[in-house]
């Protein structure tokens, strides 16, 4: 990590199937999936963005998500750095 008042980058990626410009804010609510049919491949509430944004803010930082039809979906997550106690 670096000097406390710094911020700590956390990235994550993937090469699936992408979500398109127009639903990147609809995937940050509550029980909200692309995908909703029920022949989707894959389960899931809908939550998993929305606590990890949530939890994120209550420390202070932030999730953003970069995503693109057919090129995959990448995480930023900026937490700040706090001297250790």
């Amino acid at each position: 990590l670096g000097p406390a008042g710094a911020n700590a980058a956390i990235t994550l990626r993937d090469t699936g199937c992408g979500i398109a410009e127009e639903d990147l804010e609809r995937v940050m609510l509550p029980f909200v999936q692309v995908a909703g049919s029920l022949s989707r491949n894959f389960g899931g509430s809908g939550l998993g963005l929305t606590i990890a944004r949530d939890l994120c803010a209550l420390h202070g930082g932030s999730l953003k998500v970069i995503s693109a039809i057919g090129r995959g979906t990448t995480i930023e997550i900026l937490l700040p750095v706090t001297a250790a106690v």
